[in-house]
This record gives C-alpha cells, sequence and structure tokens, in this order.
C-alpha cells in the first residue's frame, strides 16, 4: 500500500515574530521623534542672532591685548618657560590703548615659584598692538606714554 501524502502544516504564528514587528516599530518611532527633535533645535539656534560686530572686534582686541601683553611679560621673567599667568584683566584706555593686568607664577633665580603682579600698557595700531610699557612686581620694562590717562597703575581697573 501507498502511503498517504504528508501535507505540511501551515506555521504557527510565533509571539516572537510579533515582539520583533512591536520592538521595531518602537525603534522607528524613536528615530523618527530624534530627527524631529534635531530640526527643531537647528531651527532655534538658527534664530540666534549673532554678536554685534562692534562688540565682536572689542572681544577680539581685548584678548589681542592681553595676549600681547603676556608674550611681553614672559620675555622679561627669569624662567619664562615656567610661567603660568592666571587672574587677568583687560580695559580699554581711551582710544587705541589697553590696560593689562594679572598675576603670574614662575621660578626665581634659585628655582623657587614666586607669584608677582604685573600689568602692561599695550598700545593697538591698527591691527597690531605693541606693549609699551610693563610692571613686574617692582621691575618696570620699557617706557611708560607720556599721554596715559591713567594715575596709579598699582590698582586692579
Amino acid at each position: 500500500m501507498n502511503a498517504p501524502p504528508v501535507i505540511a502544516k501551515p506555521p504557527k504564528i510565533n509571539n516572537d515574530r510579533m515582539t520583533l514587528r512591536l520592538v521595531g516599530s518602537a525603534v522607528s518611532a524613536a528615530i523618527l521623534l530624534f530627527f524631529a527633535a534635531c530640526a527643531f533645535l537647528v531651527k532655534q539656534i538658527g534664530q540666534i542672532s549673532p554678536m554685534p560686530v562692534a562688540e565682536q572686534k572689542l572681544a577680539d582686541d581685548r584678548r589681542s591685548a592681553y595676549a600681547e601683553a603676556e608674550v611681553f611679560c614672559r620675555e622679561h621673567l627669569k624662567a619664562p618657560s615656567t610661567a603660568r599667568f592666571s587672574t587677568a584683566s583687560t580695559s580699554p584706555l581711551g582710544s587705541n590703548c589697553w590696560y593689562v593686568c594679572g598675576s603670574v607664577d614662575s621660578q626665581n633665580s634659585y628655582g623657587a615659584m614666586l607669584r608677582e603682579k604685573w600689568i602692561a600698557i599695550v598700545r593697538q595700531d591698527g591691527s597690531q598692538f605693541h606693549t609699551d610699557f610693563v610692571k613686574i612686581g617692582d621691575q618696570t620694562y620699557g617706557i611708560m606714554p607720556a599721554e596715559m590717562p591713567v594715575t596709579n597703575l598699582t590698582q586692579n581697573p
């Protein structure tokens, strides 16, 4: 006798497939939500107005004046490579002139670390900055401009 034909059984509904579909849908929804949030943030950032040109130039000039004064101050230390500058302040003095002050830790001739207060007068000539005067502790370097509108340079502005 012939054996009866084998009929394939339909696959059972697998709970793992449904779980996989639900997880896939949740992941897709999370990705869409993430991109929507990113688009919203980009739009908000685009609405922030940049710093006005005059304020940006003042900030750039302030940084340049400080950098020039720090270089000049470093050149007059006993051990320039050990210098660590901190607590700096830069203020405009009239037109095209800057007052820079701060403190610097550096080694003295004996290798001991000392903290000294320093001040500098920086002159601006267009986009160029020149340090005219620096006082580090009790030592002075350069020439104090005669037209300086400052009476007491030992205090912070």
